[in-house]
């Protein structure tokens, strides 16, 4: 958007330009040269763009506030929306860069030929859409233009391809929060637990909350580590290992996202640290291991549920 902004921008400043070749040329002719020609050109693109970038500035507060009144007051960090001092420094660098962009084309182009300028009264440097500089800028914006709108119609694709896709959980009416414990204050294993059961026992006492669970990483999240799973009667070397993810939860975590389960249990009390060990895996995860046989890894049983959830 901002370079098709500039060609439009540089387009409009060279047509302006063929206009003031007489002007430019009677300015050189009174001893003006050409750096000071370009300068003083070079000035006018600076301050059409600080205006520019200014008027902007002010839009986009006005949005803000906008956008703070009319929203609901349950949207997480709301208060905090602003045009913070990155977004200024940004929008000033912008506006400095866009005017060179803009304004360096045109006047290095009319302090060129200011005899011609001069002799032709400022006809020797029009030429309309034949001039090359302008054709190339023109064509540049067709292409820009086309480019945009192809991208967003490839994401306006994939917005509904991803609305139509099965995640195997139901996502609606879930909200997934993430809880870091500072690791110098949690260093012992069973304040931890207690600690994540007393915010997973806090969660599920608001008003409203149906279930509740936690997981080690979100679901369809990325992060965690490998299971180091081999196929039952292989032997447990790396070129035997099935790379799946691993992720620690709470028993209900498949009830709280509605996943079913295809064969097996679910966990219970009964699974212990110092109980049998068992794990739930995803129907793919059982087809590619070991099909209709189940997994051992380690002594760990295995039930299997739909496929995409870990």
């Amino acid at each position: 958007m901002l370079l098709i902004a500039c060609g439009n921008v540089a387009n409009l400043l060279l047509a302006r330009g063929a206009a003031r070749a007489r002007e430019i040329a009677v300015r050189t002719a009174l001893g003006a040269g050409r750096g000071r020609i370009v300068r003083q050109l070079l000035t006018e693109s600076v301050v059409l763009a600080s205006a520019a970038a200014g008027a902007g500035l002010l839009v986009a507060r006005g949005f803000v506030a906008a956008v703070i009144a009319w929203s609901p007051n349950d949207v997480p960090r709301l208060d905090q929306a602003r045009i913070d001092p990155t977004a200024l420094a940004f929008a000033i660098a912008i506006a400095l860069l866009s005017s060179v962009l803009c304004g360096l084309a045109p006047a290095l182009r009319l302090s060129r030929d200011v005899q011609g300028g001069l002799r032709d009264g400022g006809r020797g440097v029009t030429g309309g859409l034949r001039d090359r500089l302008r054709g190339a800028l023109i064509v540049a914006e067709v292409a820009l233009s086309l480019l945009l709108l192809v991208g967003a119609g490839l994401l306006i694709r994939s917005a509904i391809a991803l609305q139509r896709t099965d995640t195997g959980f139901q996502p609606r009416g879930v909200l997934s929060a993430r809880v870091t414990l500072p690791a110098t204050s949690y260093t012992e294993p069973a304040r931890i637990k207690e600690t994540l059961r007393q915010i997973n026992e806090a969660a599920a006492a608001i008003p409203g909350v149906s279930a509740t669970a936690i997981s080690s990483y979100a679901a369809m999240g990325g992060g965690g580590g490998s299971n180091g799973l081999v196929p039952e009667g292989r032997a447990p070397v790396a070129a035997n290992f099935i790379d799946s993810t691993l992720r620690v939860i709470t028993p209900g975590f498949f009830s709280t996202l509605g996943v079913p389960i295809v064969k097996g249990r679910l966990f219970d009390d009964r699974d212990r640290a110092d109980g049998q060990r068992v794990m739930i895996v995803s129907a793919r995860l059982a087809a590619v291991g070991l099909p209709g046989a189940g997994f051992r890894s380690a002594g760990v049983s295995a039930a299997a549920c739909r496929d995409r959830t870990a």
